[in-house]
C-alpha cells in the first residue's frame, strides 16, 4: 500500500540551500575578527543546526577563550553572512521544481531551522520560493 504524505516540514541550510561554505566562511570572518585565527572546517560544521550563540559560546570555550562579548561575535557573523548571502548561496539542484510539485499536489510545506527569521525570510525571497510555505518555525520562534 502506497503512502500519502500530506505534510512536508524542511530544515532550510543544507537541505533546501547550499550554505555550508557561507556558515564556515561566517564562522572564520568572526573568529579571524575576533581572535586573530582561523578555524578549520570540522571546528564548526558539528554546530550545524545548533541556534548560534549556543554553538558560538562552545565553540570559544572549547577554544580557550573567555571574557568575549557572544552579541558581538553573533553580529559579527550575521553581518557578515548578511553581506554574502546572495553570492554565496543556492538552492540545491531540482528543490524549487520539487516544491512547487509538492505544493501543486496539495502538500502543506513548512520550515524547521535555527536560523533567525530574517535572514531566512530573505534568503526564500531572493529564490522565489517563500510563498510556498505554510508554516515557519524559526530560532526566535520557539525555545
Amino acid at each position: 500500500m502506497k503512502k500519502k504524505y500530506k505534510a512536508f516540514l524542511f530544515d532550510y541550510d543544507g537541505t533546501i540551500i547550499d550554505t555550508n561554505k557561507l556558515i564556515v566562511d561566517s564562522w572564520n570572518h568572526m573568529y579571524k575578527e575576533y581572535c586573530g585565527g582561523h578555524l578549520e572546517e570540522e571546528d564548526v560544521t558539528w554546530t550545524f543546526g545548533i541556534p548560534l550563540r549556543e554553538c558560538i559560546d562552545q565553540v570559544m570555550h572549547i577554544k580557550g577563550h573567555s571574557g568575549y562579548d557572544l552579541d558581538a561575535l553573533v553580529n559579527s557573523y550575521r553581518s557578515f553572512q548578511a553581506s554574502a548571502l546572495a553570492p554565496e548561496a543556492a538552492l540545491f539542484d531540482g528543490v524549487k521544481q520539487t516544491l512547487i510539485a509538492l505544493k501543486e499536489k496539495g502538500a502543506l510545506l513548512g520550515i524547521v531551522t535555527s536560523r533567525v527569521q530574517k535572514s531566512l525570510i530573505e534568503g526564500l525571497k531572493k529564490h522565489g520560493i517563500c510563498d510556498l510555505f505554510g508554516s515557519i518555525v524559526c530560532a526566535e520562534t520557539t525555545p
